[in-house]
């Protein structure tokens, strides 16, 4: 009997432990870009990449989909989305650059807004949004 309780102990330690580890998973998503993209001040080129929000360290990450190298990243907040149910890229223009101010992903309910930008809100609607508003 005193065997069973240990085992029964046990199996219950290592499914709290697993959940914890589960719990910081990384949400993403494969993202094509038509054009450049400046992320947390590194311009990120054309073309496809695998972009991931760690909930640990709250830092969203761009890689590239074939060689997984890191491109960038940046410090982002996650918030509930509002609605839309497709990926969001929200952009502002500075000068002849387009940055990312938040994204979303397909089927998330988070968006995740890069370097603390208060203004995510009124981008929420997916359109791009610029200095001039």
């Amino acid at each position: 009997m005193k065997k069973i309780a240990t085992h029964i102990a046990l199996a219950l330690i290592l499914c709290a432990l697993s959940v914890s580890a589960a719990s910081a998973k990384s949400k993403g998503q494969n993202v094509t870009l038509k054009e450049d993209l400046v992320v947390g001040g590194t311009t990120v080129k054309s073309g496809t990449y695998r972009v991931t929000f760690d909930d640990q360290t709250n830092e969203l990450t761009f890689s590239d989909a074939k060689t997984k190298q890191v491109v960038a990243k940046v410090a982002a907040q996650a918030s509930d989305r509002r609605g839309g149910n497709r990926l969001q890229m929200n952009t502002s223009s500075k000068g002849d650059a387009q940055v990312l101010v938040a994204i979303a992903f397909e089927g998330g309910r988070q968006l995740f807004t890069v370097g603390g930008d208060s203004n995510a809100a009124r981008y929420e609607d997916g359109k791009k949004a610029d200095d001039n508003q």
